[in-house]
């Protein structure tokens, strides 16, 4: 809850399809392109995002209190259901993570869950799935820009490989686990593995 709000604060509409939220130190910026508006994107309209202003990574990671991930990166735990599904599991968790473009992350995997991406802040990530069996499925840019092709939510489902790369300085986003993530349910891939063509 929003307690006090500084006199610098204003609410703005532009073309009737933006909403901009300014204060004295940081600005954030919802975009809710319209039909007659597509083309926009290419001076800045169209992006779905929260942006910060300046930011490192190291003050991301600060702000945030995240903690190193074993595969790479920086997160926290957000959210854990407290209610349980027949197996005892947590039926959800939620995370922040943050990758930057130093960050060498590695295929892994989640053992029997679906994980579900959300962006938020930064730069595009691209992201690698291959099927459970190692055959590479796709390759997605995951960021704010829908109308360049990128997708801000992203699936990757139960048991699936996956590796991604900070297309820029830093991306900033969240994942959500369900049934809930445990560590035991996280597997990395051995040294040098690398999935297979589809047509091989």
């Amino acid at each position: 809850m929003i307690r006090s709000v500084s006199k610098s604060t204003r609410f703005q509409t532009r073309n009737f399809n933006t909403v901009q939220f300014r204060c004295e130190t940081q600005r954030f910026c919802h975009t809710f392109p319209t039909p007659r508006n597509k083309m926009a994107s290419e001076g800045g309209e169209g992006l779905l995002s929260i942006t910060t202003s300046n930011a490192t990574a190291q003050d991301i990671i600060n702000k945030l209190q995240l903690l190193p991930h074993p595969e790479g990166g920086f997160y926290r735990e957000t959210y854990r259901s407290e209610s349980k599904n027949s197996d005892g599991e947590s039926h959800g968790t939620a995370i922040y993570y943050i990758m930057s473009k130093s960050d060498g992350l590695v295929w892994h995997r989640i053992r029997g869950k679906n994980e579900l991406w959300h962006f938020y802040a930064g730069d595009p990530a691209e992201v690698l799935t291959a099927a459970p069996d190692g055959v590479l499925q796709k390759k997605t840019i995951f960021g704010p820009d829908i109308f360049q092709d990128q997708e801000p939510q992203f699936l990757i489902r139960a048991d699936y490989w996956q590796m991604a790369r900070c297309l820029g300085e830093w991306t900033l986003f969240g994942c959500t686990v369900s049934p809930g993530f445990e560590f035991a349910d996280f597997e990395m891939a051995p040294k040098g593995w690398q999935p297979t063509e589809q047509n091989k």
